[in-house]
C-alpha cells in the first residue's frame, strides 16, 4: 500500500479522500508536526516509509544538497486546490506505476505537466520522464 505524509499547508480534508481510495494519508498536523522544520519532516517520512506530498519547493532541494535516495517527494505548484482536488491529483499520481515512487523520485506538478527526477540527485544526470 502506497504511503503519503501530507506537509502543512495541504488540505487536511485530502488525508481522508485519500484514505477513502486506498492511499495510507497522514498529515504532518496529525502527528504533530506542524511547525517542524523540513529536515525533521523528511527524515520522519523516511523512517515511516511515506512519500512527501508538498507545496514547499525546499524539500526538493534538501533532498538534492543531501544526496539521500529517499523519501520521494511530490512538490505540488498548483494554486488554490482543494481537499477533493488535492486528493484526485496526488491519486492520479500516486498511481502511476512508471514514476517508481518506490525506488525515490522528485515529482514536481504544474499546471503543464509532470518532471520526474530520479534519486539520489547527481549532477549533470538526465532524470526527467
Amino acid at each position: 500500500m502506497t504511503a503519503v505524509l501530507l506537509d502543512q499547508g495541504l488540505p487536511f480534508s485530502a488525508t481522508r479522500l485519500l484514505a477513502e481510495r486506498g492511499i495510507d494519508a497522514v498529515h504532518v498536523a496529525e502527528l504533530g508536526m506542524g511547525e517542524s522544520a523540513d529536515e525533521t519532516i523528511l527524515a520522519t517520512a523516511r523512517t515511516m516509509g511515506r512519500i512527501v506530498c508538498t507545496l514547499d519547493s525546499d524539500f526538493h532541494a534538501l533532498m538534492a544538497l543531501t544526496g539521500a535516495s529517499r523519501p520521494s517527494v511530490i512538490l505540488i505548484r498548483k494554486q488554490r486546490l482543494n481537499g477533493l482536488a488535492m486528493a484526485t491529483l496526488l491519486l492520479g499520481i500516486l498511481t502511476r506505476p512508471d514514476l517508481e515512487l518506490a525506488r525515490g523520485a522528485l515529482v514536481t506538478v504544474t499546471d503543464s505537466g509532470l518532471r520526474v527526477r530520479r534519486l539520489p540527485v547527481v549532477s549533470g544526470t538526465p532524470g526527467s520522464i
